[in-house]
Order: structure tokens, then C-alpha cells, then sequence
């Protein structure tokens, strides 16, 4: 009986996209009466036949309906024309009159069924009342993307008793063009009786790539997390666009270094223009029905994308048929449809999954094999859709599908997988992995993006750089042009983003394997070119790591990294070649005397590390010794602080290079994130003087100083 009752109130919880809540209970059952049609009301998305006759004259050229906005301000509806990423306000009575005569037969495209909807509800009170009493409580998520239009609709809910709950991070609203810049979430906890709470706890990133993101906002959210083991961060690196192989290459090694798989990876950029770039895509081949059918067989064999490759296909097809019926697309999308469109829908997917009878490879050459193939093929697609539905191929299929637009060369190349190409990586924009946790990212910008980026999200383009930064729980890599560090890297610094490839201060490549070994690799003529060869001949000069000879082998052993190497950076491969420029050690004491002499000399994340867990508890665990120090105490320090008390850890990764110990002692131990940890740990402060802690490894035990 309880699990009946618990089963009854969960289906009472409905899930739904802020569009499709609408369309479910207030357009499709109710919008023909307001809208004036015959039909249910149906999405269009522009490219169904029947839309070459809706358009309006906005001067040189008619506009589709398709590409016009609706927004709402200060109580009325406005309308807007979209050409080449500029809007143009438009008539109010032009864009209604076309509004009207396209709802008429059923027709609404996304920005028309927000407009359709706020008609139904406030032309029709009762709809308004029972939504309001079915809904109660109403909690939107990513509620930074609420625009003006969506907005509107849910003041009218608000009024008439839902209460409204909205989730959200104002430093991600990126659909500025669509309105929705994050001020509708930002301005409403302003509303009478309204409370604003705020959300303070990271569960995704690394503590690293919260502290980004943080120092970006201006914001001090706290991490859930505690850093892994293995190489994690936020990282920015360099690259050409004519070397994308090389930049593909370098995420590669640092995804094996990290521990994370290709799979669970992204490459991201700012708009389409990009993506095709480094997915390596082809431009586009064919005219008409052709060109149609030749972007669905890319996206299915190179992109691997098959619903994207559906929704092509359909529109390919629509445009062979003798008028189709205009709701017919949305028919065919639509998985619960009649038993007529079902079976034509069974029909579609079954062509675009068999190369060998359906949608020919992208591989073979499109002209002379590609669109013979294509010809013949469809002809018995359409016959067994006209003997589903009814509906009759249109004439002259030769020219529908001719090989006007198609060259000789494939439509897609096949993809290399011997090397880290983008064969190996989804490569998307940032707005199409809105709301997701990716293990690793890759944010491939130009110097516009890199510049908004480190400016914070003041701006969209700024905002866009935010999101993408935070997408990422384990791993984040800015790639900035070539030329342009000189102008970003002091800022991404001063953020928290570390340099990628690893330097030390001579300018010397530092292998990831070399930073987890904590050894500088040496190389000899035989297995690496010289830097004046690899400078001469244009190559990315790669870095060899050997294991230190009185340390176990690591877990991980990425693969030689590439980075841009200068003449200048021309110096001596080992530790004990590295010239010690004006460091002498002092003649008396056996470690540096404060953390400012050591971090001059030392390099953060190649010599030494430093780990920090900020959970706000009334207890801190501080460990300045651990690693090479006094093995043992940075895995008692975590093993004391557990899940519940805040901790610091600063870990040797090998012994002093210039001096006889990497140490400090604890009674002057001045490291400012320590001080800060300790400053913020103020309700209670324990200490403990005079505890000796023995720890063993490797069946040989070391005593540990004073722990305070």
C-alpha cells in the first residue's frame, strides 16, 4: 500500500523542458482556440515545404517566418528579424498578421509557441486556473536562461497561485540573443515575498578549477570535492589553427595523465565555424534534396550523430514527396505517433542505418559512386512510402537529386586514429553542453574569448568562457592563439590557471611523468633531436622523462608532450646541469627559513605541492611536512581529517635542488594559503605541542617533528 501511495504522489511530479510544459499542457490540447486552426498545433522548425509561403518582405530579400523572434516588454509582444547575427525590430502588425496566418493551419516555431501560450492563458482564464491548481509548485533549473518571453509566462502562473522556484547561476546565462542574460534570475528575489538563498557548496570540479572559477566570479564556494592524485587543474596552453593535430595531440597525453578516457572528454568552442574546423569537417557538398541526404550520411558515418542525421534525412525526403501533409516532419520525429507514421518512421531509420541497401557511405567518392547509389536507392524508399501513406513521389527525381554541388572526392574523409585527432574526441559548442559534468575539457579560443574570459563573466562572451570552464570536474584546458600568451598569462596566473606544458625557471620542458615522479627526465642525443634541430625543422620539441633511480616506477607514464620551444630556452637537461643562478645556500640551517625563500627557488607542482580542503569546520589538519620530507604525513594528515574537518597539506615531490631539504620549519611555516585556511578556522582553535608521530613505509619508520 505505501509503495502504491509513493508511486501515485511521484506521478503527480512532472519533468519537463520549460518549452515543452508548455506545449504539453497548454498549446497542443488547448492553442487551436486561439489560435484559429483545425488541427492540433504542430512544430515547425523552417525547412518543411509548405514554409516557402510564409515569409515577410523586410526589403532586398523576403524572410522566412522561422526566423523571426518574439519577445516581451513592458506588457506587449515585440518581434524581431535575425540576418547574419543582427536582429532588426520589426513592424508589430506585419509580424502579427504572419504570426496569425501561420497559426491558422497549425503551424508554431519555438518562438511562436511561447507567444501562442501566453494568448491561450490569458485569453482563456480557466486554462489559466486549472494549470495554476494542477501546479502548485513549479521549480525551473538553469534558470539564468529565462528570457523575457518565458518570463512572461510564468508572472501570469505566479498570479494565479503557482509558486515559483527558480535555480540558477546568473554567471552562466549565455542566450543573450534570445533575451535571457541572467537578469530575470538576478532581479527576482527583489519581489514581495519572495527569499533568496544562496548555494555555496561545489559538488562537481576539483577544488583547483573551483578556485578559478571563484577568483573569476568573485564568489567563495566551497569544494566537496578533495583533489585526486593524478593530474587536475586548470591549464592553458597554446596553439596554431593549422596545427590542430599538434593541440589534439598534447589533450591526449594530459587526458593519460589525468586518469580520464577520450570518451568521457570534450573539445569545446565558441560557434559552429569552429566546431567544423577541429572535428576536421569537409564543406558541405550537393543542392537540394542532395545536399540534404549528403549532411545526413556525414553526420551519421563521421559525426556519429544519428538523430541529427534523422532529422536531415526527413527533411531530404519531405522534399521529394507530392505535398505532404504540413504537420508530416513533426509527425515523423515524434516517437508516439499514429500507426501510419510510425511505420514510415521505421521505414526512414532502417534506410539511414544500412549503408549497404539504405543512405550510401560517406566515404565513397559523391559524384561518380556516391550519387548513383543515392538515386536508385531512394526511388524504392519512395515507393514504399507511397504504398505506406499514400502520398506520391514528386516529378523529375533526376534533377531533385543530381549531381550538381558533388565533386569527385568523398563526402567525408575517413578519420586517422593513429594519433590524437578529433576522431577520438566529441567536439561541440559550449551552448550544446549547457548543464552537463564532463570529466575533462578543452576550451579552444581566440584572443576575443581568451580576453573576455579573464575579465570575468561581465559579458556573454565572458559568460560562455565561464561555463565552459565550469563543465569541467577533473581537468580544464584553456588553448589560447600562439602570440597571444604574452597577453593573457599573467591574468590566467593571477586566476589560478597554471601553464601548460610545465616549465621550470630555465625554461625547460617538465614531462607530466616527471611532475609525478617528482625527477627532472634526461635525455641523450639518441633518443630526442636537439632543440636546434626541432627549432630548425619546425617540430614541437618533445620532453623524455626518466624515472629518479631511487624511486619505485609511476602508476602513469603519459606519453612525450609537446610545447613550443624557443633558442633561448636552450640549457642543461638535469638537475644537477641546471644552472643556480644567484641562490647560494646559507652556511647554517638545514631548510629554507621562510616559504617566500623556497617558492623563489622551488617550482609549485614540480618540486612541491600544495593541497587545500576548506569545508569551514571548527577543526584544521596542517601538515607542512609530507612527500619526501617525512613519508608518511601528508597520508596521516588525510587520514586524521576524513570528511569532516578542513586540512592543509604541503608535500615535497622530491628533495631540495637548491638547497640541502625542501622543508620549513613548522614555527615559521608562512605559506598564505595555510595562513588562510588557519584565519577562516576561528571558532575554536586546538593545539597540540610536543606530539611525536611515528610513521613506517617500506618497513623503515622516520619520527616527525612538532605537530601544532
Amino acid at each position: 500500500q505505501k509503495s502504491a501511495i509513493a508511486a501515485q504522489k511521484q506521478n503527480r511530479v512532472e519533468i519537463a523542458t520549460f518549452d515543452s510544459f508548455f506545449t504539453t499542457n497548454v498549446l497542443r490540447p488547448h492553442g487551436h482556440h486561439s489560435m484559429g486552426c483545425k488541427t492540433a498545433p504542430f512544430l515547425v522548425h523552417g525547412s518543411e515545404p509548405f514554409m516557402g509561403g510564409f515569409t515577410i518582405n523586410l526589403g532586398k530579400f523576403p524572410q522566412s517566418a522561422h526566423t523571426l523572434s518574439a519577445t516581451f516588454d513592458r506588457g506587449n509582444w515585440e518581434f524581431f528579424s535575425s540576418f547574419k547575427n543582427s536582429k532588426t525590430k520589426i513592424d508589430t502588425k506585419l509580424a502579427t498578421a504572419l504570426v496569425s496566418r501561420l497559426g491558422k493551419v497549425g503551424a508554431y516555431t519555438h518562438e511562436f509557441g511561447r507567444y501562442w501560450s501566453y494568448k491561450v492563458l490569458t485569453e482563456q482564464a480557466h486554462i489559466l486556473r486549472a494549470l495554476a491548481r494542477r501546479y502548485p509548485q513549479i521549480v525551473i533549473d538553469e534558470a539564468q536562461d529565462i528570457g523575457p518571453s518565458h518570463g512572461a509566462l510564468l508572472d501570469i502562473l505566479a498570479a494565479a497561485g503557482s509558486t515559483i522556484t527558480l535555480v540558477g547561476d546568473v554567471n552562466q546565462g549565455i542566450f543573450e540573443f534570445n533575451g535571457a542574460d541572467g537578469r530575470f534570475l538576478a532581479k527576482y528575489h527583489l519581489q514581495k515575498d519572495t527569499d533568496a538563498q544562496e548555494l555555496t557548496i561545489n559538488f562537481r570540479s576539483v577544488p583547483d578549477i573551483l578556485n578559478v572559477a571563484n577568483s573569476l566570479a568573485g564568489r567563495d564556494d566551497k569544494p566537496d570535492r578533495v583533489s585526486p592524485s593524478l593530474l587536475n587543474g586548470a591549464f592553458f596552453t597554446t596553439f596554431r589553427q593549422d596545427k590542430r593535430d599538434d593541440l589534439l595531440d598534447l589533450f591526449g597525453a594530459m587526458l593519460k595523465a589525468a586518469g580520464v578516457s577520450p570518451k568521457n572528454s570534450v573539445v569545446l568552442c565558441r560557434g559552429n565555424e569552429w566546431v567544423n574546423h577541429w572535428r576536421g569537417a569537409e564543406p558541405d557538398q550537393g543542392r537540394g534534396s542532395a545536399k540534404y541526404f549528403a549532411q545526413a550520411a556525414v553526420l551519421r558515418d563521421r559525426v556519429e550523430n544519428y538523430d541529427a542525421a534523422f532529422t536531415m534525412l526527413i527533411r531530404a525526403v519531405l522534399g521529394l514527396l507530392e505535398k505532404p501533409p504540413a504537420d508530416l516532419a513533426g509527425q515523423l520525429r515524434k516517437p508516439g505517433a499514429d500507426q501510419e507514421a510510425r511505420a514510415m518512421r521505421r521505414v526512414l531509420w532502417k534506410f539511414l542505418r544500412d549503408e549497404t541497401t539504405g543512405l550510401p557511405a560517406a566515404s565513397l567518392p559523391a559524384s561518380t559512386q556516391w550519387q548513383p547509389l543515392l538515386l536508385a536507392r531512394t526511388k524504392e524508399l519512395l515507393e514504399q512510402l507511397t504504398t505506406i501513406s499514400g502520398i506520391s513521389a514528386a516529378g523529375n527525381m533526376g534533377n531533385r537529386l543530381s549531381k550538381a554541388g558533388l565533386s569527385a572526392s568523398p563526402l567525408a574523409e575517413q578519420q586517422s586514429t593513429t594519433r590524437g585527432t578529433a576522431a577520438h574526441f566529441r567536439v561541440d559548442t559550449v551552448h550544446g553542453v549547457k548543464g552537463e559534468s564532463i570529466d575533462a575539457v578543452m576550451y579552444v579560443a581566440s584572443k576575443e574569448h581568451a580576453r573576455e574570459l579573464v575579465a570575468g563573466p561581465k559579458t556573454e562572451l565572458g559568460r560562455i568562457g565561464y561555463v565552459a570552464l565550469t563543465r569541467a570536474r577533473n581537468l580544464f584546458l584553456l588553448a589560447i592563439p600562439e602570440g597571444t600568451e604574452k597577453d593573457f598569462a599573467a591574468q590566467l596566473e593571477a586566476h589560478g590557471v597554471k601553464r601548460y606544458p610545465f616549465m621550470d625557471h630555465t625554461g625547460a620542458v617538465l614531462n607530466e611523468s616527471c611532475k609525478n615522479t617528482g625527477t627532472l627526465g634526461t635525455a641523450g642525443q639518441s633518443e630526442v633531436e636537439t632543440r636546434e634541430e626541432s627549432v630548425e625543422a619546425g617540430y614541437h620539441l618533445p620532453a623524455v622523462c626518466a624515472a629518479h633511480s631511487s624511486q619505485e616506477p609511476t602508476e602513469f607514464n603519459s606519453p612525450p608532450i609537446r610545447a613550443d620551444v624557443t633558442s633561448e630556452m636552450r640549457t642543461a637537461r638535469t638537475a644537477e646541469e641546471r644552472p643556480v643562478k644567484t641562490w647560494t645556500p646559507p652556511e647554517t640551517g638545514e631548510w629554507y627559513p621562510s616559504f617566500s625563500e623556497l617558492s623563489a627557488r622551488e617550482i609549485e607542482n614540480v618540486d612541491y605541492q600544495i593541497s587545500v580542503v576548506n569545508r569551514d569546520s571548527m577543526v584544521a589538519v596542517i601538515a607542512p611536512h609530507g612527500g619526501h620530507i617525512e613519508p608518511g604525513t601528508s597520508e596521516l594528515a588525510q587520514a586524521i581529517a576524513g570528511e569532516d574537518l578542513s586540512m592543509y597539506i604541503f608535500s615535497g615531490l622530491r628533495p631540495g635542488r637548491h638547497h640541502r631539504e625542501l622543508h620549513i620549519t613548522s614555527t615559521n611555516f608562512d605559506e598564505k594559503r595555510c595562513l588562510d585556511l588557519l584565519s577562516h578556522t576561528h571558532t575554536r582553535r586546538l593545539e597540540f605541542t610536543d606530539v611525536r608521530i611515528a610513521t613506517t613505509q617500506k618497513q623503515s619508520s622516520s619520527e616527525g617533528g612538532t605537530l601544532r
